[in-house]
């Protein structure tokens, strides 16, 4: 009973935790999405905003539905994609450590405990 419990304690958490994973992917595409094209009614060089497209990607093993900005550069005339959205089109294992730490953290309120944990590659980042 004691395993169930953990099981489902750790599956209620990672449900939590998908709408957070999603809008942190979202939000680091906007990043890379403006710092390439520049704000919104701003030109930034040959690089346009071009719609959106759907598209995938993965946390840890789950694949999800997402939309992606486009970049079209017009001097080329070719699409520019997103180092990011690559990036998040790979699987990764969800490690067992990382989720022990995220465990400990949320299930004592020490959440910064399991903040420092890093979910998505960051553009630009070590």
């Amino acid at each position: 009973m004691l395993a169930a419990c953990t099981t489902d304690g750790r599956l209620e958490l990672i449900r939590t935790l998908i709408p957070l994973g999603l809008q942190a992917v979202n939000a680091v595409l906007l990043e890379e999405f403006e710092r390439l094209t520049g704000v919104k009614s701003r030109h930034h060089g040959s690089l346009n905003r071009w719609g959106h497209q759907p598209g995938s990607v993965y946390l840890g093993e789950e694949k999800f539905r997402i939309e992606v900005p486009r970049i079209r550069d017009t001097e080329r005339n070719a699409a520019v994609r997103l180092h990011s959205y690559e990036e998040l089109q790979k699987p990764g294992k969800v490690d067992d450590r990382v989720m022990k730490k995220i465990l400990l953290g949320s299930s004592v309120r020490r959440y910064e405990l399991g903040s420092w944990v890093p979910f998505l590659p960051v553009p630009g980042s070590p």
